[in-house]
């Protein structure tokens, strides 16, 4: 049987460029894009930057996942949570493990913000999956157009 150590600590100076360094699942770097209309890198720095709250992920000591949530504003009660990995999140071995954390940052940023919202590539399928598994809404009816002009759908819990 094969036996992981999972770590999950507040991100810390230095993740994110080790995250970068291993790479981002390639579906994230075209998510980046067609969200916030730049390279994936300065998203992820500036999402960061924004956050309330963020987590990096480690298995065996390597980081394969960074995630957080930036409040809309005091007054809005309203939170985008984000998400961005390494292919190495999506190992079949250490699936229920991810799932567990994912569901627990989620259950936790619902007490302190009344809606979490966001918006994602309608390509990254695993993603969308991942979010309806999670208990997230989508706005299939109502497809934005992100800077670059690519579709995005806006997904809500």
């Amino acid at each position: 049987m094969l036996t992981f150590k999972v770590d999950v600590r507040p991100a810390a100076p230095g993740d994110a460029e080790a995250l970068l360094a291993r790479g981002l699942r390639p579906s994230d770097e075209r998510e980046a894009w067609k969200v916030a209309g730049i390279p994936p890198g300065p998203a992820l720095r500036l999402t960061l930057a924004g956050s309330d709250m963020a987590a990096s992920i480690f298995v065996d000591g390597v980081i394969v996942a960074m995630l957080g949530v930036c409040s809309s504003g005091v007054l809005t009660g309203t939170a985008a949570p984000w998400l961005l990995a390494h292919a190495d999140f999506e190992c079949r071995e250490t699936a229920v493990c991810m799932g567990r954390i994912s569901r627990r940052f989620i259950n936790q940023w619902l007490t302190v913000f009344d809606r979490l919202e966001n918006y994602a590539d309608p390509e990254h399928e695993k993603s969308l999956g991942y979010l309806q598994w999670l208990g997230f809404n989508f706005d299939w009816d109502s497809p934005v157009r992100g800077p670059l002009g690519h579709n995005i759908i806006r997904f809500w819990r």
